[in-house]
């Protein structure tokens, strides 16, 4: 009753609210209340929590609406990733593909169980589901480990195992072989450390002389006793 009250309310303000002129500038006063309509019920009721907002949005404000309720169910509980992907997907498959892909951008180590959610429930958009989440993926991971891209199509060789099921089985992660490198100096810049090769010993006491002798050091080599393997061991 409590989450079905939440979303009627979030509903009223995210129509009234005419001060979106597009679906990527949703109001404050709609951010406002979709945040209170996902964070304010329980973990297992976010999913549906955040469906019924997008079902309920106007048709100009689905795809922002839909975006910002996933986005605030993950900030929310991470775990329900997933599961807010498909609850989304199944009442808007047209904007599967893109709740796949800002799920993933703030999830990217569950970008296996977002993609199969997102495909599960909109089997009909499988394939812009797994191009966005791959484009997600390799984008998140590339901010984390500081990559630049080297090639005009850097997603074509960051591969994505898709299951027969439809499902996402691994995705590869970003490294080297990918198009991407890692941004370091250029190889002419001179280090700031500068070496002296001397023949002047570190010890000149007791130490080499520098001219391959050292002082001190006896000129028969010692001897030593060979041990019998075959025997049992002493302690």
């Amino acid at each position: 009753m409590k989450m079905n009250q939440l979303v009627k309310a979030a509903a009223v303000v995210i129509a009234l609210a005419v001060a979106a002129p597009s679906v990527w500038a949703l109001s404050p006063a709609q951010k406002t209340a979709i945040k209170k309509a996902v964070t304010s019920v329980a973990p297992p009721e976010i999913p549906a929590a955040a469906a019924d907002l997008v079902v309920n949005a106007a048709k100009e404000d689905r795809e922002a609406v839909a975006v910002e309720a996933v986005r605030v169910a993950i900030y929310k509980n991470r775990s329900v990733a997933p599961a807010v992907v498909a609850a989304v997907s199944k009442v808007a498959p047209d904007l599967a593909a893109v709740v796949a892909m800002n799920a993933t951008q703030l999830e990217r180590a569950q970008v296996g169980a977002i993609a199969s959610a997102a495909i599960a429930a909109a089997p009909a958009a499988r394939a812009d589901i797994s191009t966005s989440a791959k484009s997600a993926y390799v984008a998140s991971s590339m901010a984390a480990v500081n990559l630049s891209p080297v090639s005009a199509s850097p997603l074509a060789s960051a591969p994505v195992s898709i299951t027969a099921g439809g499902g996402v089985a691994s995705m590869a992660p970003v490294g080297l072989s990918s198009g991407f490198s890692m941004v370091r100096g250029g190889a002419s810049q001179q280090g700031g450390i500068t070496f002296t090769q001397t023949s002047t010993p570190i010890n000149p006491v007791t130490g080499g002389a520098g001219d391959g002798t050292y002082n001190g050091a006896g000129t028969v080599a010692g001897t030593s006793v060979p041990y019998d393997y075959s025997q049992p061991r002493h302690f």
